[in-house]
């Protein structure tokens, strides 16, 4: 059954304000990349006008015109974006026992069980962004040319730079944690370190030499890890986008939001006293002009 927000010992607009606090502490991927295609929306699915990948772009047919002469009209129309709202629902709660438990140590129960939910949401969100920077349908899928990452004959930095060009130079990147790794254990990574004297190459020198050699204003590397396990089961860590590598443009993404909604429930029996956060994203989040996008194929085996 519903219970009032005073139960959790928060006036609405309290619960309000704690909740914008953490929604910076627990960020989906895809609103820590400035995107400019975000869009508010009433449906659940249709479609909503965007620019075409086209007006993204200005023409270059001629080096200036004379005074008189009439300049050529620039033709395009809006493009249909298909939408598809999804929920994504993070439900955690607490039992009447551990609050009182927390409030003891003098950490409170609504900021903890608000904090779960809200992960458990942002852990979603960025499982629905590994799916699109995977899937084939919405971006060019380029192989590597000189075998798996692990190999020393192998050329990642060639590849990077090929899926640069070839995503018409992207100003983002994303490579899971074990293409980082090769990354960062291949003999060529170290050779194009600045003033490299030996030893271990760590995630920071990486992505000194993403920035140096492709210029990507926007680096997602290494784990975003997400709990694998069952309820009642023992943690599992399992890593979003784990082996890929992707380039694009991060305009290229498309998020149209519903709303965000926040609800408190309580269960009571003689078994059970718990209070129970759910906290809901309603959001479609997608990808534009597959040409803009590259995946890396074939990184590691």
């Amino acid at each position: 059954m519903a219970i009032p927000l005073q139960n959790l010992g928060l006036e609405p607009e309290e619960m309000s304000g704690l909740i914008r606090g953490l929604e910076g502490q627990m960020t989906p991927i895809v609103d820590l990349i400035g995107l400019s295609q975000q869009y508010d929306v009433t449906r659940d699915d249709g479609t909503i006008p965007i620019l075409p990948s086209r007006a993204m772009l200005g023409r270059a047919k001629d080096t200036g015109i004379a005074e008189g002469v009439a300049a050529e009209e620039i033709d395009w129309e809006l493009g249909n974006h298909q939408i598809n709202v999804r929920r994504f629902v993070g439900l955690s709660s607490i039992t009447d026992g551990d609050a009182v438990a927390l409030e003891g140590v003098s950490i409170p129960a609504a900021t903890t069980i608000l904090k779960r939910a809200m992960i458990e949401s942002a852990a979603k969100q960025d499982a629905r962004f590994g799916e699109l920077i995977a899937d084939t349908d919405v971006n060019t899928a380029m192989a590597v040319n000189n075998g798996v990452w692990s190999l020393s004959s192998s050329t990642p930095w060639e590849d990077l730079i090929e899926a640069h060009r070839l995503s018409h130079y992207g100003d983002m990147i994303a490579i899971g944690p074990l293409a980082v790794q090769a990354l960062q254990l291949h003999p060529d990574t170290g050779t194009r370190l600045n003033n490299y004297a030996g030893g271990a190459i760590g995630v920071g020198e990486v992505a000194e030499v993403v920035a140096k050699v492709l210029g990507c204003r926007i680096a997602l590397l290494g784990p975003r890890a997400y709990n694998t396990a069952n309820p009642g089961q023992p943690v599992g860590v399992g890593y979003h986008y784990d082996k890929l590598v992707w380039i694009g443009h991060a305009d290229t993404f498309v998020v149209a939001n519903k709303e965000s909604l926040y609800t408190t429930e309580a269960a009571r029996d003689i078994y059970r006293e718990a209070s129970a956060f759910r906290y809901t994203r309603r959001r479609s989040i997608t990808r534009a002009f597959r040409e803009l996008g590259v995946i890396i194929t074939g990184v590691l085996a």
